[in-house]
């Protein structure tokens, strides 16, 4: 047995080599066009070569032909022509939703996108009065002081009541 593997596995060398010297000949419009039936010969090859484990008689069926190559790989092209498990791939795309993390995605157009003005627009918003009840500060925390930010303490707004400034200033008196 051990000698037929070794001339099955020589027969299907000698075909993949066949195949691709017919396809340094291709335009690059024929290989395109022909890809499918490339990758059927190319998987048919890989698979027979390196993978499958024979019987022996698989090998003496195989041997039989001319190209054993050819013959495996139209078979796996006609699996692969059928269209009706593409549903089922479909499914896992749109289930897993791997693809949002595994592949680049579309920028928005710029109809959709907000533009610099627009942003700077929308921040100027935000920063109008930055100490405004509600809002938040440089720090995160929230002023809920009722306002009184730097240009009310220069009106004397935010003071500490005046009973308070009078007994902070008796205490540092005494």
């Amino acid at each position: 047995m051990e000698e037929k593997l070794d001339q099955l596995f020589q027969r299907l060398d000698d075909n993949f080599s066949d195949f691709q010297k017919q396809w340094e000949t291709q335009s690059k419009y024929e290989l395109l066009y022909n890809s499918r039936e490339i990758t059927a010969v190319r998987d048919a090859h890989e698979y027979l070569t390196y993978i499958h484990g024979f019987e022996a008689d698989e090998v003496d069926y195989l041997l039989k032909f001319d190209n054993p190559l050819e013959v495996v790989a139209d078979k796996w092209c006609e699996r692969t022509e059928d269209l009706s498990d593409f549903p089922f791939v479909l499914d896992e795309v749109f289930e897993k939703r791997d693809a949002l993390r595994d592949y680049p995605q579309k920028e928005k157009p710029a109809a959709e996108r907000p533009s610099v003005l627009a942003k700077l627009r929308g921040m100027s918003n935000m920063t109008a009065n930055p100490h405004a009840p509600g809002t938040r500060g440089p720090r995160g925390i929230e002023d809920s002081s009722g306002g009184g930010g730097a240009t009310e303490r220069a009106r004397g707004g935010n003071q500490p009541p005046r009973d308070l400034a009078k007994s902070v200033t008796t205490k540092g008196a005494r």
